[in-house]
């Protein structure tokens, strides 16, 4: 009966518009252009950046970079995040060659592009020479963008989500734990037991622009710098011909961003008001710890920190 019933759905639905032509699906280009992990879930391959495609997925400028993670972070990971050379591996442990990133877009609409994460507090000019250095030779980084959900604007094809392709920084750096250990899995919810007459309201929503709202320490921007200038025009700098840019912000793409995202989502949950939410960290629901007894009790609620 569910095979029927989404049988009729699915002629329903190609029967609501009689006259509008459906194109054939071309299979070789769906294969090409998704896949899935290993989990099952689908994701896309690289696709390149085009403004009308990124915009609906970008943080205005108001909320990009308007959190600042040094300040709510803790003592510990303070520590690493005002000084990267704590992330920074040995010398002889750097890959050689460096690992190269390529800049996914058309070099006519770089500027444009440019000018646009920079207004949105998302990129920010750097001098070329403050670029972090391997053998001599500055850790140039790239970007591109994936497919991401929703309902592209009049004239556009897609929606695409923004990534930063630090593959030659992540090469030079260790990955910091952060709060990943306590990120709980799926079969923590095996033992969550609800009284009679609750209810369970479950959310996988996202924040649009989460990571892009954090203002990382400045100090990070010279291991973040990306391959290709922008007319110094384009970003209010009409004095220099050419001016290099930086990640201003956690960058989706960097090898410690869902650590210390994830640190930084259960700091703002767990610390006295007005610091934070004030929520009781003996409710919850972490890798690391037993089910709390919140989850199978009738009294108190029971929370679950599994953000990233």
């Amino acid at each position: 009966m569910k095979a029927r019933d989404n049988i009729e759905k699915c002629c329903n639905y190609f029967c609501q518009d009689l006259l509008k032509e459906l194109r054939p699906v071309d299979f070789h280009e769906l294969v090409r252009m998704k896949g899935v992990d290993y989990t099952g879930e689908e994701i896309s391959h690289a696709l390149p950046l085009r403004l009308g495609e990124l915009l609906p997925g970008l943080p205005d400028g108001a909320v990009a970079g308007s959190l600042d993670a040094a300040a709510v972070a803790s003592e510990e990971v303070q520590c690493w995040l005002n000084n990267p050379g704590e992330c920074i591996r040995p010398q002889e442990d750097w890959p050689k060659p460096l690992p190269k990133a390529s800049m996914n877009v058309k070099k006519e609409d770089w500027n444009e592009i440019a000018a646009t994460l920079v207004a949105r507090n998302i990129l920010t000019p750097i001098d070329y020479d403050e670029t972090y250095r391997a053998g001599g030779e500055p850790v140039l980084n790239g970007l591109f963008c994936v497919l991401k959900k929703g309902t592209p604007a009049p004239g556009e094809q897609r929606i695409t989500r923004l990534i930063m392709n630090l593959t030659p920084s992540n090469s030079l750096q260790y990955l910091k734990q952060g709060d990943l250990d306590t990120l709980a899995a799926a079969s923590h919810w095996a033992g969550c037991q609800l009284p009679v007459g609750s209810a369970l309201l479950w959310s996988g929503g996202d924040q649009k622009g989460a990571f892009y709202a954090w203002c990382l320490p400045p100090q990070w921007r010279k291991l973040m710098a990306f391959k290709w200038p922008v007319e110094g025009k384009f970003v209010g700098m009409p004095e220099k011909k050419e001016v290099w840019l930086a990640s201003k912000v956690i960058p989706m793409g960097w090898i410690n961003s869902v650590s210390l995202f994830q640190h930084l989502h259960r700091r703002l949950g767990l610390q006295h008001e007005p610091l934070g939410a004030g929520l009781d960290g003996s409710t919850e629901m972490r890798r690391d710890r037993p089910v709390p007894t919140s989850a199978t009790k009738c009294e108190g609620m029971c929370t679950v920190d599994h953000s990233s």
